[in-house]
């Protein structure tokens, strides 16, 4: 079997990666003026100055942690999803492990998540590959466990093939190497 790569489109690759940073620095621009001077943005949503302060670091923190995965996004010279006899190379997402095994796979599902379009890979050993993760990885590993049943939740859309293809690729390599 030859290796299957679906890589990143680089305009649309580009379109998310400006749409984000439009959002960080919204955020961060926000968060800093909330910071600098709560008793002037106290509102019925926000009554006093602890509280404006409070969310206006939470916006600052968030802005950083977005930043991180930014740029770790952008210098990850493995942005695709690889198909080999071994298993599933997802270098898409942002956990320390990226290679899921077939036999390890139970089940691949497509859903809608708020309109897009996701790919679901559950695994029948999930604190195998929960341990390999450390820090905030391990927390987003965790709760998207526990949110969809699995911590692999691939969205697609930044790579350069259809949904569909990728998918249907994904299944039948899958039920071929199971086995």
């Amino acid at each position: 079997m030859s290796d299957i790569i679906f890589k990143k489109s680089k305009p649309k690759y580009l379109f998310f990666i400006l749409i984000l940073l439009v959002i960080i620095i919204s955020v961060l621009y926000f968060g800093i003026l909330w910071v600098k001077n709560p008793s002037k943005y106290i509102f019925w949503l926000m009554p006093s100055k602890i509280i404006v302060f409070f969310v206006g670091s939470l916006a600052i923190l968030s802005s950083i942690i977005l930043i991180y995965f930014l740029i770790k996004s952008i210098f990850n010279k493995k942005f695709f999803i690889e198909i080999n006899e071994k298993g599933l190379f997802l270098g898409i997402i942002q956990y320390s492990n990226k290679l899921i095994y077939w036999e390890d796979i139970t089940h691949i599902e497509s859903v809608k998540i708020n309109g897009v379009n996701h790919i679901l890979i559950f695994v029948k050993n999930i604190e195998h590959y929960k341990n390999k993760e450390k820090g905030i990885q391990k927390y987003f590993f965790t709760s998207t466990s526990k949110k969809y049943g699995t911590p692999f939740v691939i969205n697609v859309n930044a790579l350069s093939d259809k949904f569909e293809n990728i998918v249907e690729t994904i299944i039948i390599t899958w039920e071929k190497c199971k086995k």
